[in-house]
This record gives C-alpha cells, structure tokens and sequence, in this order.
C-alpha cells in the first residue's frame, strides 16, 4: 500500500491511497471508504477480458445512433457509434472535445453489453462492496420483481483535452450521493508512446462549504456551484483556492487498467488528457451510509428547486428492502442453527448413526 500525503505546517494530511490487493486489502479499503480518502487500485487490464478497444465498438455498433457531448460547449449533437469512435487517437481542433457519457441511457448495461458487464463484474476489486450483486451493497437486496435503480455500469468515453485556463475538461465537479468505482478500460497513447491518462481532482468532503462559498464568490453565482455541475476548475481557479482559501484536492492520474474509487461526498472533476474509454458504477455501502443520506436530502432541495423530480437513487426504499432482506437472512440462519442443534444426535444415539448401513424396504 502507497500512500500519497501533502506536507501542511500541523503534520501530514492523507490525500489518497494506492492500495495493492492482498489479505486484509478489504479491511484497508471499508476503513478508507469510511474515513473518504480516495483509493487507486491497480487490476491490470489483462483482467479486464472483452473487447474495450474503439474499433470493437465501431465494428460491433457502428451504426447505432447515439448522443454526444460537446465538453466545451455543453452542447449535444447526435451522431453514431462508428462516427465518434474512429476519431479516438487523431488529431483534431481543441473545440472538438466530445462525451458520450452514461452509455447507454436508456437500456440497462447488462442487457445491451452483456460480454462487457460480466467482465466488469469479474474484474471490479471487492466485489462483495462494489459489484451490482454484491452482498455489502446495500442496492443488491431490491426484490428481482421491482424497479431497481440503475446505478450502474454506465460507459463514459471522451476525447483528450487540455489541462489549461481555457478548457472544461472532461466531467466538470459535482458530487456523487453514493461512493462509485471507476475503472479506464482503454486510453489512447500520449504522443511519446507512454500510457495515456485522466486527470482528477478530487476535494476533501469536509471542504464542500468552503468550497461553495469560494467559489460563489469567485464566478458571482447564487446556485449551487457544486450541484449545478456547469463549473470545471481550471489551474488558476485551483491555484487561487489553495492560496487565499486552504481548499486543495486530491489528484490522481488514472492509467488504463486502473480503479480509482471515489467516496460518497468528495466533490470531484475529471480531465482525460488523451482519449478515453472508461466504464464506472455507483454503489450503496454501509461505511458512507450516513453520509448518502445526508446528500439524499441536499439533492432534494436541489432538484426542487430546479424544478426537477427525478430520484435515481431512491434510497429509502434501497434501505427498506436492504433490511428486510437482512432480516429474512437473520431468521434463516435462527432456524439453521436451532434445526441443527435439534438434530444433534444424543451420546445413546451416536451408536445408532455409526452402525452399518442396512437398506430398508423403500431401497
């Protein structure tokens, strides 16, 4: 385990961890979850099996009709599958920096990329914590039968951009109610041959009033310039907020075959700097529980006020059937344990269960 620390006047601040998997990496990661520093875990991208490669896509859904984002602009424009994906690796103007983020929207993962969702399920570090189906997921425990939220996987592939004053990046900051997982699948090369990678900031949960404030302050905003996700922080912005305000982020540049895991909480944006094929899910742990709950009613407001309905996570009912799963579980370990004991053959009937087989009539 690597740990990256920044230098402050009252001793070592934490900022992330790269952590190896390992007995007791588990126990290492639920503690660092809970305390929301950021996890890097190397999986290798031998593990992630499955066509990740942009002409994979091209040759499989070429044609498929599909939304793009203009990261620049926050403009979208419709084009296809194949359109977009043969621009990955050239050379274009620094306006063309397009998304196509939460793909796809409207299908489930599983449904429309089966051979893909298997090998994210198979290649995602702590399953039981992070897969869909894990069992300290608490959005696992949704009954087969009901509308389950759609928390993930989702794909997210964008074109590189510039790390300067005059670009957005690639996903501007916002915060996230649930802790998610985030594993570059591919990237293109940087033009000296080396890995190419994504940039990200990631700033402390407990900054985010702070935060707010200096920011509001710096673009002369009233709405939330966390939630309303319009803002991408650019080196100047960082620099001054570090200077007059103490507000630093974590930053991590994310290589292919890498998960980088980001608590419920910790307001973050990302820059790919080459481009990027990225495939991410949310999950629901117990460790952050406190803390999605807390945001649930923050996004509320938001979304009210904003005039949006919508709750993706619907975490009340996620909680409900969290516990009553739990508890059927509870009751049949009870009868297990009490049928067992039940069962257990007295000294006088040990003989009995030691004698030689005898086939009855019914044999």
């Amino acid at each position: 385990m690597s740990d990256q620390y920044d230098c402050n006047d009252d001793g070592r601040t934490l900022r992330h961890v790269h952590l190896s998997i390992g007995p007791g990496a588990e126990t290492q990661f639920r503690s660092l979850l809970r305390r929301g520093i950021p996890v890097v875990v190397d999986i290798g991208s031998a593990k992630l099996q499955g066509g990740w490669h942009p002409r994979d896509f091209v040759r499989s859904y070429g044609d498929l009709k599909i939304l793009v984002v203009n990261t620049e602009t926050n403009f979208s424009t419709k084009s296809t599958v194949k359109a977009f994906f043969e621009q990955f690796g050239q050379a274009r103007t620094s306006t063309e920096v397009l998304k196509l983020k939460d793909w796809p929207p409207e299908k489930n993962f599983r449904t429309q990329f089966s051979d893909h969702y298997q090998s994210f399920l198979d290649a995602v570090p702590f399953p039981d914590i992070t897969r869909p189906d894990g069992v300290l997921n608490m959005r696992s425990h949704y009954p087969k039968n009901g509308v389950i939220p759609d928390l993930g996987p989702k794909m997210y592939n964008a074109y590189g951009t510039e790390q300067d004053n005059e670009h957005k990046g690639s996903t501007r900051l916002h915060i996230d109610v649930t802790d998610a997982v985030n594993i570059m699948a591919h990237s293109e090369s940087f033009p000296n041959g080396s890995p190419g990678t994504a940039r990200w900031d990631l700033f402390p949960r407990e900054s985010i009033g702070k935060l707010r404030e200096s920011l509001r302050a710096q673009f002369s905003v009233t709405e939330d310039p966390v939630h309303s996700q319009n803002l991408y922080l650019t080196p100047n912005v960082l620099e001054k907020l570090a200077a007059e305000d103490g507000i630093k982020p974590f930053t991590i540049y994310q290589k292919p075959g890498q998960a980088v895991f980001i608590p419920a909480g910790c307001p973050h944006q990302v820059s790919n700097q080459t481009d990027a094929v990225k495939v991410a899910c949310d999950f629901l742990s117990m460790e952050n529980l406190a803390v999605s709950e807390r945001l649930s009613h923050d996004f509320r407001r938001h979304r009210l006020a904003g005039g949006v309905a919508q709750d993706v996570l619907q975490l009340h009912p996620t909680l409900w059937y969290a516990w009553n799963g739990l508890r059927e579980l509870s009751n049949e370990l009870d009868t297990e344990e009490r049928t067992t004991v039940s069962e257990s053959p007295s000294e006088s009937g040990r003989s009995h269960l030691n004698a030689p087989y005898s086939p009855s009539q019914s044999d």
